[in-house]
């Protein structure tokens, strides 16, 4: 469980965060007991794609998260969580699989409550909003940094030929959710796509990675 995750990271003295995947392994993630329960969603080819606006997954998604919060809150080993429970592995966006299935994400009055119920379960902790979908109008990230949380985004490093993060999507989320300056006052994290030996091949430079830390 998760006290005696924490003991393995205390032994060697690391901190650690977490996220938690509502879809996205390839088989279905949610708990047999919610599927019993009646939870809608999309049901293909083994998967499962919960309907993130459904009231059976968003009341069973405030308990969980709640519960999290009793245990966790405040942890002096925890660095920070990801706000997380909706989306392929609960990355805020929809998947390949997901598209192909029809899965879409939450409407705003669904996922304020998500976001609402992780501030109330971690007053003590950081948290940290992904910048999200690229088709969500930055209104979660804007919602979540007006509320104190920072931010992660996934993929440094990509500049592929064509649309690409690093080109495309960073500074643009970041404009229109208003989170240019959230650096100042609450954690930022990047996960990189590939490391330095993946990004030479596409052109993305030392310069070029250090020039876009200074626009970020």
């Amino acid at each position: 469980g998760s006290s005696a995750a924490s003991d393995v990271y205390k032994r060697q003295d690391q901190d650690f965060a977490f996220r938690v995947m509502p879809e996205g392994s390839g088989e279905v993630d949610l708990p047999p007991w919610l599927i019993e329960a009646g939870v809608d969603g999309i049901s293909r080819r083994g998967r499962f794609f919960p309907n993130y606006d459904d009231e059976v997954y968003l009341a069973a998604a405030e308990s969980f998260i709640a519960e999290l919060g009793v245990a966790l809150n405040g942890h002096p080993r925890l660095a920070y969580v990801d706000v997380s429970l909706v989306g392929e592995a609960g990355e805020w966006h929809v998947g390949q699989a997901g598209a192909q299935a029809g899965a879409q994400l939450p409407r705003s009055e669904s996922w304020e409550r998500i976001l609402d119920a992780h501030l109330a379960a971690f007053p003590d902790t950081p948290l940290l909003m992904l910048v999200g979908d690229v088709d969500d109008g930055g209104a979660p990230l804007r919602y979540a940094v007006e509320r104190g949380m920072g931010w992660r985004a996934d993929c440094l490093g990509d500049n592929s030929r064509g649309w690409n993060h690093m080109d495309d999507y960073y500074l643009q989320r970041l404009e229109e959710a208003g989170a240019e300056e959230v650096w100042k006052t609450a954690p930022v994290h990047f996960e990189s796509c590939g490391d330095f030996r993946t990004w030479s091949p596409v052109s993305y430079t030392h310069l070029r990675a250090h020039e876009t830390g200074r626009n970020l």
